[in-house]
């Protein structure tokens, strides 16, 4: 796989929403922004950044200085290798690895 790769979407429709929200919760349940979580992505849309390492709002001044690969859905997502390196790692608590058994 290549290196680190950085992705971001903004979720419009509810069915995405739902992927992107249950996805995010699996991988990533301590993750410091698990709160957005709990947010309507619909009422309130917002860039959300996703990597190996977790998910969060992103604004424009980070877009400009990183590079972040846009994804139009969850679908397009799960072609990413952000998507497949955080499958294989599997589920991330605090700093360390917790295998999916």
């Amino acid at each position: 796989m290549k290196d680190l790769e950085h992705i971001y979407f903004m979720v419009k429709t509810k069915e995405d929403e739902k992927k992107w929200k249950e996805f995010l919760r699996f991988y990533f349940p301590k993750h410091y922004a698990i709160s957005i979580l709990d947010r309507d992505w619909l009422e309130n849309p917002r860039r959300i950044a996703v990597d190996i390492d977790g998910f969060g709002y992103i604004g424009t001044a980070v877009l400009q200085t990183y590079y972040f690969k846009p994804v139009k859905d969850f679908e397009d997502f799960m072609d990413t290798t952000c998507y497949k390196m955080i499958v294989a790692r599997g589920v991330y608590k605090k700093r360390g690895k917790v295998t999916v058994v």
